[in-house]
């Protein structure tokens, strides 16, 4: 996309477009970024004309996504630009590259759950345009995962989606979503064929429990184990007499997703006169 070429407006309806595309396809997300020239106001503001129901002047072609539609979790809005020293041009350019290689070098390392937050984005010297604290919370409030520099490098201070709701507010909870999702969908097809009695509701719940289990010893899951941690129902309580009798095999997946680590701020404040205070952010 021609960043400082294009609209507003233009940019509104591809980004509503690409959250469109990844929901219907349910295994995919959008990382998403914004012109060199937003400060933290205009891209707080972008953030809103992605739900409004009008949009910018000229933003017909591509609907407003309702503020409650999955779509919502399915992006991810990174900004400000990065200037890398990887082809030695020193010039900024959209962190939607590097973003999309950190999150894939954590799902390699980690899995699909591991949260690119708080990671080094490598070969990166500065940010353009310079954000302080309050700009990157005033982004953060609004649904935009703001970069900004640590002593370690330049990080994404989180990871998070576009979505209100707090279960898929977190990257790393709708990635494994996927995940999971995708397991079903190639497992799927294996039991259409098969009569539905005890011997399939025993073989399905075995193979997602060693599913569930496998995520849980890797750290992808929360709890102490089976029960806390996934469960898995194929019993009467979701196949009933009727769904039975319908020719319906239903499979009840339930899992406590890791939450992932982002940064709690606590400042140590020596005043004059005053001693020692903790501050918790």
């Amino acid at each position: 996309l021609e960043y400082e070429r294009g609209t507003r407006a233009e940019l509104v309806a591809v980004h509503r477009a690409l959250l469109a595309f990844c929901a219907a396809r349910g295994d995919a997300t959008a990382v998403l970024t914004l012109p060199a020239h937003d400060d933290a106001r205009s891209a707080s503001l972008h953030r809103g004309r992605l739900s409004d129901a009008l949009g910018p002047t000229g933003a017909l072609v591509v609907p407003a996504i309702g503020t409650t539609a999955a779509a919502w979790s399915h992006g991810a809005l990174y900004h400000p630009w990065v200037v890398s020293t990887r082809d030695g041009a020193l010039e900024p350019v959209p962190c939607d590259g590097h973003l999309a290689g950190l999150t894939a070098h954590r799902a390699v390392a980690v899995g699909a759950w591991g949260a690119p937050a708080n990671q080094v984005l490598e070969d990166v010297v500065a940010l353009v345009p310079a954000i302080d604290r309050r700009g990157a919370d005033r982004m953060l409030l609004a649904g935009v995962n703001a970069l900004e520099r640590a002593p370690r490098g330049f990080v994404p201070l989180v990871a998070r989606t576009l979505d209100e709701r707090p279960l898929w507010m977190d990257l790393p909870v709708v990635r494994l979503g996927i995940l999971v999702r995708r397991v079903v969908m190639a497992r799927g097809p294996t039991y259409v064929f098969e009569p539905h009695g005890r011997a399939l509701r025993a073989r399905v719940r075995d193979d997602f429990d060693r599913l569930f289990n496998r995520l849980w010893r890797l750290g992808a899951l929360a709890g102490a184990g089976p029960g806390e941690s996934w469960q898995v129902r194929t019993d009467a309580r979701v196949n009933t007499a009727r769904d039975v009798d319908a020719g319906r095999f239903i499979v009840e997946l339930r899992y406590a997703p890791a939450r992932p680590l982002e940064f709690l701020t606590v400042r140590l404040i020596e005043r004059p006169n005053a001693g020692l205070t903790v501050e918790v952010i």
